[in-house]
């Protein structure tokens, strides 16, 4: 913008110097006819360019890997009044890189066409996206104005790109006797008997128990009302995934997407059995990271969040931190998804804090490690060898039922 504004001083000056020095009649009327232009120009440009609006839309927020996306940018309200191009600054970047990249576009500013960046993942991830600034400006780019930029919500989502699930044979839960959990979560569709939870309120019916009767607002209200107490739903199963094994590069990615689709595949089977459990892991700022899953909305907004952890150093043994936070939690059945090289710390933190709980770990790398240290463990903990590339294959065969599953006192 600045040479076109300095060609236009420039072509001024040369009008101006044969005006006083030749004294044509033709170069006098010339100046003054583009000194006039100026501030023309300048009030048909906002005249036309005052609403003018740039709408940025995903048209498709959820897919699979290897599945196109786009990012649409439309120019809307150019009128009838021309207008130069809309340069727009957009950036991009995957949650696994911190690092924003910076595309410049041009689109027509009289919104004839739009514009659609396409994309595609081998990897799962999640991709954000910024306009950082939108300008309009005039046919002979002297002058600029900000354009106004409608931002749809799928925009501040981003898109995700899920991880590829497979489906479970047998039946992953065991049950475990020896523990007795107290849930934090309530059924929202049918009453029980815990009377620390109020599930409904409604009319007396003969029957109810006298001392659940509401007296407070049966007195208001002039007639018997019953308090219906909640129905404790078991949520005593975890899967913890541990996340601080590599820092970066393409053995990351392949391992990273071997883990999310044991935790896919392993959470869906849950969920379709109205197993409610937790997913867990440590962020990269150190915080632990709790998900409850009670339905499948519940699993892919913790794995949004899950896709959404940029790399960064985590704690030196996730499962310690995690477990220390929540050393008052039990659970039935805990299930490890491990990718490290050094793994024998981890698994025995699982080992020593997991307390009455079955304990699986489904293992992705340093396999030669865990098998020499698993003689020590009890004979009870379930260590699945599984490989990145043929992750989906065996995830699901690895729950068979084993004959010799017996529990070990710890």
């Amino acid at each position: 913008m600045i040479k076109h504004k300095l060609a236009y001083l420039g072509l001024l000056a040369v009008f101006w110097m044969v005006m006083r020095l030749y004294l044509f009649r033709e170069a006098a009327v010339l100046f003054y006819m583009l000194l006039c232009f100026l501030p023309l120009l300048f009030l048909v440009f906002r005249l036309g360019a005052v609403r003018m609006r740039l709408s940025v839309e995903i048209p498709k927020q959820v897919i699979k890997k290897n599945e196109e996306f786009c990012v649409r940018l439309t120019v809307r309200g150019g009128g009838h009044i021309p207008n130069g191009p809309v340069v727009v600054w957009f950036w991009h970047r995957n949650c696994i890189s911190e690092k924003w990249n910076k595309k410049k576009i041009i689109l027509d500013g009289a919104g004839r066409e739009g514009y659609e960046l396409y994309a595609r993942s081998d990897y799962c991830a999640r991709y954000m996206f910024r306009i950082r600034r939108a300008r309009v400006y005039d046919v002979f780019r002297i002058f600029s104005r900000r354009v106004r930029v409608l931002v749809d919500p799928s925009l501040q989502s981003g898109v995700t790109v899920l991880p590829e699930g497979c489906e479970i044979v047998d039946w992953p839960v065991r049950d475990n006797p020896n523990v007795m959990v107290e849930s934090e979560v309530y059924s929202d569709t049918k009453g029980g008997d815990d009377v620390s939870e109020i599930f409904d309120i409604r009319d007396y019916v003969p029957g109810d128990r006298f001392n659940r009767i509401h007296w407070k607002l049966t007195s208001k209200l002039d007639r018997l009302m019953v308090k219906e107490p909640g129905l404790p739903v078991d949520c005593s199963v975890l899967i913890f995934l541990e996340l601080s094994g590599y820092d970066g590069g393409i053995s990351f990615l392949k391992y990273r997407d071997a883990l999310f689709c044991a935790l896919l595949s392993l959470s869906e089977r849950l969920v379709a059995q109205g197993q409610t459990h937790y997913i867990a892991w440590n962020a990269a700022d150190g915080r632990n990271e709790k998900y409850a899953v009670t339905c499948e909305e519940d699993l892919y907004e913790a794995i949004g969040a899950l896709l959404g952890e940029p790399v960064g150093h985590r704690a030196d043994n996730a499962a310690a931190a995690y477990l220390a936070e929540y050393s008052t939690d039990q659970y039935t059945n805990i299930f490890c998804l491990l990718a490290s090289e050094r793994p024998q710390e981890e698994v025995g933190v699982m080992v020593e804090l997991r307390k009455s709980a079955w304990l699986t770990i489904l293992l992705f790398d340093g396999h030669e490690e865990m098998r020499t240290a698993q003689k020590a463990y009890p004979a009870d903990i379930d260590i699945v060898y599984m490989t990145p590339d043929g992750a989906q294959e065996e995830i699901e065969t690895a729950f068979c039922r084993k004959e010799s599953w017996r529990w070990q006192e710890n």
